[in-house]
């Protein structure tokens, strides 16, 4: 197994092999969607992408504005908006003034998904 694939709690399978898919970057944060897609943040990736669990398969790959993207949520009145977080930790000055919104947060909209709102953890 290797550190970026993911697993299904409980049954422990291997659900998307980074290295097989050829995803550039690591998983960070990720969320899932009401039709039970894994949405992903690819931190050195400049990406989020969405995975099918039941497929193991990319269904969706959304560029984001920046190289470490750090997580990802649903928001919104219909909790259908998608926020991403990046971050420019780690870039070297020159990639941070070539990006314009490197660190930043997006909110991408018209996905035609939605999904869960979020819990609050209790310590």
């Amino acid at each position: 197994m290797q550190t970026n694939d993911f697993l299904l709690p409980g049954n422990r399978r291997t659900i998307f092999d980074m290295k097989k898919n050829k995803v550039q970057g690591d998983a960070d944060g990720m969320t899932i969607d009401r039709n039970g897609n894994l949405w992903v943040a690819l931190y050195g990736g400049c990406h989020v992408i969405c995975v099918d669990p039941r497929t193991g398969k990319i269904i969706q790959k959304l560029p984001i504005p920046g190289v470490h993207i750090t997580s990802v949520t649903f928001a919104g009145d219909n909790l259908d908006e998608l926020i991403v977080t990046s971050s420019y930790q780690d870039l070297p000055d020159e990639e941070i003034t070539l990006i314009p919104y490197v660190g930043s947060t997006y909110r991408v909209t018209g996905l035609g998904v939605s999904g869960y709102e979020n819990q609050p953890a209790i310590l």
